[in-house]
């Protein structure tokens, strides 16, 4: 028994230095790999910062990458920005278009290769200088027709805040730029803030009180801010695709805050439930209506622009001649009604609303009460008031 018992510490001993030896080993092959890794990732950041980036990464590394950094920047900053995937005409030369871009862009902007299919494009500016920039572009291929380009186009913080989401906007963007020509944006990506329609149906069919509570403002029983955007993006897609005219109204309620003073919040709330009774009863059921802000509501509806001047006048007649009375107070008040149509001021939901929405701002600030449409020349420099909860608009954004 002495004999045994020093042979079987002998092979404990061995058992433990392999062992020990396995997990040193194991550690240095994982030391190894985070070096290797780390120096890689470091000649790529200094590739990408060199003319030739293009060329030694791929072109999926090298928009990934450069999404980071721009997000990075754009995030600290508070810096829009926009990501175009184009598709050239059959008959064009990458190269060439690569180089005629990068020369007319600035040098904060980049064309990256898509294999020798087309390129990605990001510029630093605001949705709004997008399409502008777009067409310089074009120009430089004056050969080429507008209609013939496949653009898809995607813009942060409206369109997705992070690469992922950006990327399947474009991409998305793009089916529909295949379908319809020229530049289209991306209109159905999900973000965290803006809820799947066919998760609100389920949830709806199955606990009906509680979804009615998330759908509709618990006020003034409209859709509500949260899906108000996504509700209405798919709504003006099914316009679109009828190729039907549609027009979004942005119906701002006047002297709200004052009657609140005055009459307490009370009868504030009570004429807010009032005017979305009226609105609702203007409107047809297959128009679309929400609570976009506390004094604010959109209704999407289909007509054609002269149909959308005898919708705008109904809306501002019948709120002025609404009497709420309310603790034998007799409140009344009047509404500003902005009007973008669809395409002539607009292709999309967040153009539409911005437009509206200026023609409001330059209504209040100029003392104007009534209805208008969106005028280039009059409101065009009306700076755009940004909405948190219609940033979905990409967002009303």
């Amino acid at each position: 028994m002495s004999v045994i018992a020093p042979i079987l510490v002998a092979q404990v001993s061995v058992v433990e230095s392999v062992l020990v030896f396995f997990a040193v080993v194991l550690v240095a092959f994982l030391l190894i790999g985070w070096v290797t890794s780390f120096i890689r990732f470091q000649d790529v950041l200094g590739l990408l910062n060199s003319e030739h980036a293009d060329e030694s990464i791929d072109s999926n590394s090298v928009l990934q990458l450069r999404l980071a950094k721009f997000l990075t920047e754009s995030g600290r900053e508070q810096v829009p920005f926009s990501l175009l995937k184009c598709s050239a005409p059959s008959g064009t030369v990458i190269e060439e278009l690569i180089a005629s871009w990068k020369s007319a862009v600035r040098a904060s902007d980049w064309i990256i290769p898509l294999d020798d299919e087309g390129v990605y494009v990001l510029l630093r500016c605001d949705r709004e200088d997008v399409e502008a920039l777009w067409s310089r572009l074009c120009g430089l291929f004056p050969s080429v027709a507008a209609s013939a380009w496949q653009v898809g186009a995607a813009s942060f913080p409206e369109d997705g805040v992070s690469g992922r989401a950006l990327i399947a906007g474009v991409d998305l963007a793009m089916e529909a730029s295949v379908r319809e020509g020229s530049l289209q944006w991306a209109e159905e990506v999900e973000t965290e803030d803006e809820p799947e329609l066919e998760s609100e149906a389920e949830e709806q069919s199955a606990e009906p009180a509680d979804a009615h509570n998330k759908l509709l403002d618990p006020l003034t029983g409209v859709l509500r801010d949260r899906v108000l955007s996504t509700y209405m993006h798919r709504q003006l897609n099914e316009y679109r695709l009828k190729k039907e005219p549609v027009a979004l109204f942005c119906v701002g309620v006047d002297n709200m805050e004052q009657i609140r003073s005055f009459h307490g919040g009370e009868a504030h709330d009570q004429l807010l439930v009032e005017i979305s009774k009226e609105l609702q009863s203007i409107l047809r059921s297959e128009d679309m209506i929400g609570r976009y802000e506390e004094h604010g509501f959109l209704a999407l509806v289909g007509c054609n622009p002269n149909q959308a001047e005898g919708v705008a006048q109904r809306l501002c007649g019948t709120i002025q001649k609404k009497v709420c009375l309310f603790e034998g107070k007799r409140l009344r008040t009047t509404t500003t009604v902005g009007v973008g149509v669809y395409p002539e001021h607009g292709k999309n939901l967040h153009e539409l609303y911005t437009k509206a929405q200026q023609v409001i701002d330059h209504c209040r600030e100029n003392d104007i009460r009534g209805y208008a449409y969106y005028d280039e020349a009059l409101h065009r420099k009306q700076k755009s008031r940004r909405n948190q909860s219609m940033e979905a608009t990409r967002k009303l954004r």
